[in-house]
């Protein structure tokens, strides 16, 4: 199909992904229901699909249907990305209600905490200009804590992993996770940290969708550090399954999606084109 021949596209057919894209098209209303199906798509979007069949293709594997393969991986892939939002959530929201726990137990006030943690400062302008307010001499608040980045949570845990330096005899956060060996270890808790949050930044920038084992390793570290406090993140995730987006669900991109093991075929015997 030819570009000329669809009215005012939606979307620009003239450079890559999408004019590969288009070319897969095979008749006049695929062409139609595609620049349907990618309208307010991120381009980010499109180009990890296209490279994750590009890729596929490139290891010998037949795809009876490129357009819809490329179409079916978009799909499975925000599916993903939403599950994926849904569990880097899950464990800061943990994380803050932690901190705030652990504070009030050990009777940490907000003085103390920042006498601890360099760099937190920041916190409670933010929280002023959202019009929270934090009492220096009582433990941080939940709503308080809520003005906090992950970064600046992770932080403060961080910091006061062992104990609190103003406050020595008060046990640090490596309490909260001493049921498991392997949370033990600061390097541990930040490097895994750092990894999620750096797969929120991803979805927040909207840089590119998830495959199932990026999202499987996801949950194996929010596993780790959930399970010690008494959380069960397979029971969350598959009541977030259950009560998911409907739109995901009613998603069709134009009545064009096919489910992608239909489409991918099988691996391409040797010394064929």
């Amino acid at each position: 199909m030819s570009l000329r021949d669809l009215p005012l596209p939606s979307v620009d057919f003239s450079r890559e992904p999408y004019r590969n894209w288009m070319t897969l098209a095979q008749d006049y209303q695929q062409c139609t229901l595609l620049d349907r199906a990618l309208f307010g798509i991120p381009e980010p979007w499109v180009r990890w699909a296209d490279a994750v069949a590009r890729a596929r293709e490139r290891r010998g594997s037949l795809i009876r249907s490129p357009l819809e393969y490329r179409l079916a991986r978009l799909h499975d892939g925000m599916v993903l990305l939403q599950e994926a939002k849904y569990i880097c959530d899950l464990v800061e929201n943990v994380l803050r209600q932690v901190v705030v726990s652990h504070c009030t137990k050990q009777e940490i006030t907000w003085e103390e905490l920042r006498l601890n943690v360099r760099g937190i400062d920041k916190l409670e302008l933010q929280a002023l200009r959202n019009g929270i307010q934090q009492a220096r001499h009582e433990a941080p608040t939940l709503d308080f804590l809520l003005q906090a980045t992950f970064y600046q949570t992770e932080h403060i845990a961080a910091s006061c992993w062992t104990s609190f330096p103003v406050k020595r005899k008060a046990a640090g956060f490596r309490t909260c996770f001493f049921h498991d060996r392997r949370c033990r270890e600061s390097a541990v808790f930040v490097a895994d940290m750092d990894h999620i949050r750096k797969v929120r930044n991803r979805i927040a920038h909207a840089s590119g969708l998830f495959e199932r084992y990026e999202v499987q390793f996801l949950f194996k570290l929010a596993q780790r550090w959930l399970s010690p406090l008494g959380i069960n993140p397979s029971e969350r995730v598959m009541r977030y399954r259950k009560d998911r987006p409907r739109f995901l669900e009613a998603l069709e991109f134009g009545g064009m999606l096919i489910n992608a093991s239909r489409v991918q075929g099988s691996k391409a015997p040797r010394g064929s084109s």
